[in-house]
């Protein structure tokens, strides 16, 4: 029998976007053996109503808050590891589907070799434009952005995209197709990471770790609209959960030499987000000079909320490969 899918899609008030995707899963897929589990995050939207009237073949989690990304997922994972589904897929619900043989493709190359634990695709923006492809860790931009463009998160976004598949670190987690077998060595989604963000590329480094490979398929391509969910997210408090989470991963998972050197550059780049902006300062810091005092608060809590998981920290650090192997 061919491997069953579970697709995991988390929802918070995006009935609109929900609904397109929904759409576009049940009407082009040709693949037959998978199911759709939408965890709605307690909507007020009338997202529930709408998967219960249109697609009554969902299977539906209603929860009374906004639990997350990692949270919700894990949910899912449950539930895929209770039904013995082979695979289970986490898809963004700003994903829309415009290749029939999607699911297909992904389930081919995940078979295709034993050792494979995660699979992703090419995602572009509605304009065709490649949103998000993969990444190789350590990622030296992160902690130094004036490297080159070749460690960049999205280096096959030009002249690198590879042919077929290739195994790389990190695959972006709107279309990220995991082996059952990962879940059982690897475990859930660290939920430390809630409300989202790095928790996927926290969990592609432990399946490397755990022995299994990630590849990126340029085979097949969906449709990203991109901040259907976060855009919901007060500019403040946004720019606290990207950054704060963004130095946790970093703190988990980076060479201890790159921390030691790099942290006054991390607490540098804080600063210039929350209080400075000029026209080479990334999209998300817009407007915060307006808002000095809570903006101020939110940087505190990044130092804090890390200082009070230090022991976590200490306890999973985790190192990747040697930092000149990556660099060749």
């Amino acid at each position: 029998m061919p491997p069953k899918v579970l697709i995991s899609i988390l929802n918070w008030n995006g009935r609109e976007v929900l609904s397109d995707c929904l759409n576009s899963i049940f009407e082009l897929t040709t693949y037959e053996h998978f199911t759709v589990v939408v965890i709605d995050n307690g909507s007020d939207d009338g997202s529930v109503r709408m998967v219960r009237s249109d697609f009554p073949e969902v299977k539906l989690i209603e929860n009374d808050e906004n639990r997350g990304f990692a949270r919700g997922n894990n949910q899912s994972f449950q539930i895929a590891k209770r039904d013995e589904y082979d695979y289970v897929l986490m898809l963004n619900n700003d994903i829309e589907i415009i290749d029939e043989h999607w699911l297909t493709t992904l389930v081919e190359t995940a078979e295709s070799k034993n050792d494979i634990g995660v699979v992703g695709c090419k995602v572009v923006e509605p304009n065709g434009d490649i949103h998000y492809n993969g990444r190789y860790f350590p990622l030296t931009t992160d902690i130094f952005p004036t490297f080159g463009s070749k460690y960049e998160y999205n280096r096959y976004q030009e002249e690198l995209q590879p042919e077929e598949f290739e195994y790389i670190d990190d695959v972006v987690g709107a279309v990220y197709l995991i082996n059952s077998e990962v879940l059982e060595s690897v475990g859930e989604l660290d939920e430390a990471f809630s409300p989202a963000y790095f928790e996927e590329s926290d969990f592609s480094i432990r399946v490397w770790d755990a022995g299994f490979k990630i590849v990126y398929d340029s085979g097949t391509t969906v449709e990203h609209l991109r901040h259907q969910t976060s855009g919901q997210f007060d500019e403040v408090y946004f720019t606290y959960i990207y950054q704060r989470n963004h130095l946790y991963f970093i703190l988990l998972n980076y060479p201890a030499t790159w921390i030691i050197i790099g942290l006054p550059l991390l607490f540098a780049r804080h600063i210039d987000l929350f209080f400075e902006r000029d026209g080479e300062t990334v999209y998300f810091d817009r407007g915060l000079k307006t808002r000095p005092v809570r903006s101020l608060k939110y940087l505190i809590l990044i130092y804090y909320n890390l200082a009070c998981q230090i022991g976590v920290i200490i306890s999973q650090r985790r190192s990747r490969t040697n930092v000149r192997d990556l660099l060749k």
